[in-house]
């Protein structure tokens, strides 16, 4: 650590001073002891400073040394009492934290009711490392802000504004203020729509509005000015809303092609013959364009064609010909 290296591991030597260099910080306390020795590096030469002992009257090993702003961090192994507990199995694993001048801070003490635990590394991040630098997510304070305010939820900024027109009348100013919330925001829109629509807050995917034109009625929503535009940070695109067009049902159905033959036909008498036969002309015209609807190939085009569709056509214009 800079100009400062530290030793660690376990001995039976009371006495780890570096012949009267280092002082004992913490004694020996018997049998096998863990240590750490904290040696001075002055380039030429070198000293000891200090030496301080971690154990008790069993066996207790130093296996991992780290160091953080002058913090040791020490791990290993006990068979007895560092932390207010005596070990359950053969050994247990250790944790302690010893200051720059290596007093001790804390110690931890992993018991193990199924079997023996030893630490034999350990590391120091500055920060405190956990699941979010595996997540990639930053460090720091979160300022949770539980408000449903507009502008707390959105792109929008106090004094952003727009129109709202209602059956081609003037426009009516919608301005977002700083404690706007959507609801607030709806109850201004539906102000200025008397009745001719509604605007309504909407949960689905995040808080929204929903404005709808009454039957009858057209509401047309226009952009602010640039820069102060409010719709787009809402997410609602300019549009108008036409309630006053009925829409009909379109069919997705085939085409269909009617003859038009009554069926009150009789060649009994001649005028009536003449009509049939001019109906029975139209009728021709008609099985033509079913024809061509179906097969997409022109009656005069070369080219491979739907034969069955070919055939009745043929059968239908023999018969009306006779």
């Amino acid at each position: 650590s800079g100009s400062d290296i530290y030793a660690a591991g376990s001995t039976t030597n009371a006495a780890l001073d570096v012949s009267g260099q280092a002082s004992i910080v913490t004694a020996h306390a018997g049998d096998s002891d863990g240590f750490v020795t904290k040696i001075t590096d002055a380039g030429l030469s070198a000293s000891a400073v200090y030496t301080t002992y971690v154990g008790t009257a069993g066996q207790e090993g130093g296996l991992g040394l780290a160091v953080n702003n002058g913090d040791v961090y020490l791990a290993g192994s006990t068979s007895g009492n560092l932390s207010g507990s005596n070990a359950q199995d053969a050994t247990d694993a250790f944790v302690r934290k010893l200051d720059s001048d290596g007093h001790t801070v804390w110690t931890r003490q992993f018991e193990s009711p199924s079997g023996a635990s030893v630490a034999r590394s350990i590391s120091v991040d500055p920060q405190g490392a956990s699941v979010l630098d595996t997540l990639g997510l930053p460090r720091g304070k979160i300022a949770v802000d539980e408000t449903r305010t507009v502008t707390a939820g959105s792109s929008v900024r106090a004094g952003d504004q727009f129109f709202v027109r209602v059956n081609d009348g003037p426009k009516y100013k919608i301005t977002v203020e700083a404690g706007d919330t959507m609801r607030s925001l709806a109850r201004k829109v539906n102000n200025t729509l008397l009745l001719k629509g509604s605007a309504e807050v909407s949960r689905a995917g995040g808080d929204g509005i929903r404005i709808t034109a009454k039957e009858g009625n057209t509401i047309e929503l226009i952009p602010g000015a640039s820069g102060l535009d409010a719709l787009g940070g809402l997410g609602i695109e300019p549009v108008r809303l036409d309630a006053t067009k009925k829409t009909t049902a379109t069919s997705t159905g085939p085409k269909s092609f009617a003859l038009g033959l009554k069926p009150d036909l009789s060649i009994e008498e001649k005028l009536k013959a003449g009509t049939i036969q001019y109906q029975l002309g139209t009728a021709m015209e008609v099985i033509k364009s079913a024809y061509i609807a179906l097969t997409k190939v022109p009656l005069n085009q070369q080219g491979p064609v739907n034969l069955r569709a070919l055939q009745s056509y043929t059968a239908a214009q023999g018969t009306l010909s006779r």
